[in-house]
């Protein structure tokens, strides 16, 4: 049996979690995108039967871990694997420093699939950030344990040349593994009657966009009658579900639950990756500022139109090379029709396949098997196979335009859920004050250490 210890927040067959579980501990990592990206690493690792791959549940960055964690990691797993996302930035930096530690008390492999450096749209990456010494302390700790690490594009990379690493020996950029969730498999589909008024578009979409942005996404949704938007932030989630306003600012974007486009019944949220694509499934064009909302879409065969807002954003979509825009694009009146008969929906199909050898290269380098051996791209899978025997798991829809019986429903049991886990903080608290009691001082040296009481489990 191989053992794969990998980073992440709920496995793809976690499905008997409720929705309020997923809300009060936030089990997908803020944003449902995170479930799209290690669908795709499960997927690709899990070869055979004898493949079990488990997920650290975000422990091991949040520094909950103590020397015998990481022992029982050594023991019991073969390697430990890690993507990323935006992940040098400055509010992450405490999180880069608990995975750096771990690291270097690791005896197995440690392999980073894919990182990238937040910076906005026209900064130049360069040395001189806050975040210099850590990164590159994690960089070091990773290529101690690996042969070469994988970062999200050039702009990433640029920026690790800046502090002294060397691309193709210490990285190589390789895009985003959710991209290769079905290698060389990468199939578009093209509307018969081509895109008009009646044409099922999904957006998607994020308050750090500007104003004119989210009111040309806004009016998409609005405007066009087969038109669904997909919140993706788990308080979204938790305003989609309960009915919760997560913002006060005026913004075109929907923040309350009165909002025009939940009434209308216009929005649906996914606890589930399989869910999510089966629904994209039905759709001939998503568009929007969510990059793993558009890759959802794009694993199920949809052509997705980005709205770039970010330079993270940009070096994916230059390195996949994917149909953009910005809000330079974007006015009072434009239509997104107007913006798709300006672009190549399918020139992302041109890349794709050295895009995919490359990154299965990368995998080889750092001893990694998969279900791509000899850039085999296959239909189905273990994993596949495993994942159709796990239960559907519906989209869920906004409060708003649910039945009387179904809002009841979802009152109660995030009560009972949250209530619950108020009983579990309690009894973590009463056991942290029997120590105090008993060993004064201990618990604040515990917290000044960054630990939490809470233990692995593996």
């Amino acid at each position: 049996m191989k053992r794969i210890l990998v980073r992440g927040g709920m496995t793809p067959f976690e499905t008997d979690n409720t929705v309020s579980d997923i809300i009060i501990h936030n089990m997908y990592g803020t944003n449902a995108g995170n479930m799209v990206y290690l669908y795709g690493v499960f997927r690709s690792l899990m070869v055979d039967e004898d493949v079990q791959i488990d997920v650290d549940h975000y422990l091991i960055e949040r520094g909950s871990f103590t020397k015998e964690d990481i022992k029982n990691i050594n023991e019991h797993y073969d390697m430990y694997i890690i993507p990323l996302a935006d992940a040098f930035r400055e509010t992450y930096v405490n999180c880069l420093k608990g995975l750096t530690k771990a690291i270097k008390m690791m005896k197995i492999p440690v392999v980073v699939v894919g990182v990238g450096m937040k910076i906005d749209l026209h900064d130049t990456p360069k040395k001189g950030n806050l975040i210099d010494d850590e990164v590159k302390k994690f960089v070091s700790a990773v290529l101690d344990k690996s042969a070469i690490m994988g970062v999200r594009g050039e702009i990433t990379g640029q920026y690790l040349k800046e502090l002294g690493f060397t691309e193709g020996k210490d990285f190589t950029p390789i895009g985003c593994p959710s991209l290769y969730t079905y290698g060389n498999n990468l199939k578009l589909r093209r509307p018969e009657n081509g895109f008009n008024k009646d044409s099922k578009i999904l957006v998607n979409g994020s308050m750090l966009s500007t104003h004119e942005v989210n009111a040309f996404l806004r009016r998409t949704i609005m405007n066009y009658d087969n038109a669904m938007f997909i919140p993706q932030l788990v308080r979204e989630l938790r305003e989609v579900y309960l009915g919760a306003i997560y913002r006060k600012a005026d913004t075109p974007y929907p923040i309350r639950i009165s909002d025009e486009i939940f009434k209308a019944d216009k929005a649906r949220c996914f606890i589930n990756v399989p869910s999510w694509f089966e629904y994209a499934s039905h759709y001939d064009l998503s568009v929007g500022a969510r990059m793993h909302g558009n890759i959802a879409s794009i694993n199920s065969g949809v052509p997705s139109i980005f709205v770039i807002k970010d330079g993270r954003m940009k070096e994916l979509i230059d390195y996949h090379n994917m149909p953009y825009i910005t809000s330079d694009d974007i006015t009072d009146t434009t239509d997104i029709m107007d913006i798709v008969a300006s672009k190549d929906l399918y020139c992302m199909e041109q890349q794709h396949e050295a895009n995919f050898k490359h990154y299965v290269d990368f995998l080889k380098m750092n001893g990694i098997d998969t279900v791509f051996e000899g850039y085999n791209s296959p239909e189905t899978t273990i994993f596949d196979e495993k994942i159709a025997k796990q239960p559907k798991v519906d989209p869920i829809d906004p409060i708003i335009a649910c039945s009387e019986e179904e809002r009841i429903r979802r009152i109660e049991e995030f009560i009972d859920t949250m209530e619950q886990h108020m009983k579990d903080v309690k009894e973590e608290v009463k056991i942290m004050h029997r120590y105090e009691r008993h060993v004064p001082g201990f618990v604040a040296k515990m917290f000044a250490k960054g630990y939490e009481r809470k233990r692995m489990e593996f």
